[in-house]
């Protein structure tokens, strides 16, 4: 702010009455816009005085006043005041605004722990912050949620220096893995999965702390779902393993079925199709007896596209069409986006181009809807796969090309060749035949580095075919 424009908002500050900027004061904390109430609690003034201090501010046109409080006529004004308070002041007036809402407004956490912080109070900030996030979580702003379980742990650690109490620090310790796995929850949607990575030492390292051995189980589970997703097959299915075991001695079933969840989909990506059908089945079982619907709609669905690689196509319908109807049992629909992909990729393969259209477009607009990338570049996909067969290349490079660039983005690997494979077959159609091999030699590459057997044979049969026409 210019000197000129400060010196000219603080000669006006200073034409008030005591009470009237006392009030302004207690605005200026509160933010842009406030209520009555709020301001009378933040300014420590009566009811008589704080309406008269803020007749005085609406008078002299600081304030504006509207059907539902005030507001500061220029955010120029607001920052001037704000700035002039003093240290203990500030804090003093950030700790009377943060009791004003929780008592006015107890659902705005993200207010209330930016008020808590203000006030020097990290570890009730930190508590709000990790409200805010899940707030935030539950309408999908990734991004948002994010932020906010990144200020939590900031706060949880900044808390952390100032405990000497056992118990306060553990405390402190559990609110910290809480946020760690929440933020762990925002990465993976985000596809952040380096930062889900780095996460995992500082897991561990709290958990061996507190002693914890369920926590220390669940552990396992997090480096699966990690070694998975950069295609570590070998490795997630030794850690699934382990993570039965531990589950086991811990007695946490909900753990034990996760990771034999685990083992079915490391076993399917690498082409070991009857241990993943053991797995994945046994999985399925055993959610379905502990009323698990939700991830007993992932394991139908993982099983699902098993028996279409396996080329039972009817079978992977009846799965899909089965997921399709406990969604609607339980009122699940926005979980019908798995089930409906997996009846468009069978209706495809039964050869129902129109039944396979409806059901890929509507599971890509709840993926859309939720942030749901990796589902989008699924139903991407198969819509290009599926245009590719239709013989409408460019349709087909108009779905495809996104979802490769979408999978870079996230850094989804498992997808990239398939969508390469994909890519050649929709040149070869328009005619570009060194287009066409550049992409089907980069689909052999990534298939063969991540290991994935399904994506090495199509890889493999688009190349020979464009390398030699003839046969």
């Amino acid at each position: 702010m210019p000197d000129t424009v400060r010196d000219a908002v603080q000669v006006r500050i200073g034409r008030l009455s005591p009470k009237a900027r006392q009030v302004l004061e207690a605005g200026a904390v509160l933010g842009p816009v406030f209520s009555f109430e709020a301001a009378h609690v933040t300014a420590g003034r009566g009811e008589i005085e704080t309406i008269d201090g803020l007749d005085e501010l609406v008078a002299r046109q600081l304030l504006l006043e509207q059907a539902t409080g005030y507001c500061f006529c220029h955010e120029i004004v607001r920052d001037a005041v704000y700035r002039g308070l003093g240290l203990w002041r500030c804090r003093l007036l950030h700790r009377r605004a943060e009791e004003a809402l929780e008592r006015l407004h107890p659902d705005d956490a993200a207010a209330l722990a930016f008020h808590f912080e203000r006030a020097e109070e990290p570890g009730q900030a930190a508590r709000y912050a990790l409200r805010a996030g899940q707030a935030a979580k539950a309408v999908f702003a990734h991004a948002r949620a994010r932020a906010c379980f990144d200020r939590a742990l900031t706060l949880l650690e900044r808390e952390a220096v100032r405990l000497w109490d056992p118990e306060a620090i553990a405390a402190n310790q559990r609110l910290q893995v809480q946020a760690l796995y929440e933020r762990g929850w925002a990465l993976r949607l985000l596809g952040d999965m380096q930062a889900y990575e780095h996460d995992l030492p500082k897991v561990k390292r709290l958990a061996e702390i507190l002693g914890d051995a369920p926590l220390l189980a669940h552990l396992r589970w997090r480096e699966v779902y990690t070694h998975r997703w950069f295609c570590r097959y070998a490795e997630a299915r030794d850690v699934a393993e382990e993570g039965i075991r531990l589950s086991q001695a811990v007695a946490d079933r909900s753990l034990e079925v996760m990771c034999w969840r685990e083992v079915g989909r490391a076993a399917r990506a690498t082409g070991d199709y009857g241990e993943a059908q053991v797995a994945l089945e046994r999985a399925l079982s055993l959610f379905a007896g502990l009323g698990d619907v939700v991830h007993e709609l992932h394991a139908l669905s993982n099983l699902s596209t098993l028996f279409w690689r396996l080329g039972e196509h009817e079978w992977a319908m009846h799965l899909a069409l089965r997921a399709l109807a406990r969604c609607d049992e339980a009122e699940l629909p926005l979980e019908r986006r798995l089930p409906l992909g997996d009846v468009g990729v069978a209706a495809a393969a039964a050869g129902d181009v129109d039944l396979a259209w409806r059901c890929l477009l509507e599971s890509l607009s709840i993926a859309r809807q939720i942030a749901d990338r990796t589902q989008e570049i699924f139903c991407l996909a198969h819509l290009g796969w599926l245009c590719v067969q239709q013989k409408r290349a460019v349709e087909a490079l108009e779905h495809l090309h996104p979802a490769l660039a979408l999978a870079k983005r996230i850094d989804s690997r498992a997808e990239q060749s398939w969508l390469h494979s994909g890519l050649a077959e929709a040149y070869r159609l328009l005619g570009d035949p060194d287009r066409a091999v550049e992409h089907a030699r980069r689909a052999l590459e990534l298939a063969q580095a991540t290991g994935r057997s399904h994506d090495q044979r199509l890889a493999q049969r688009v190349l020979d075919e464009l390398e030699t026409p003839d046969l």
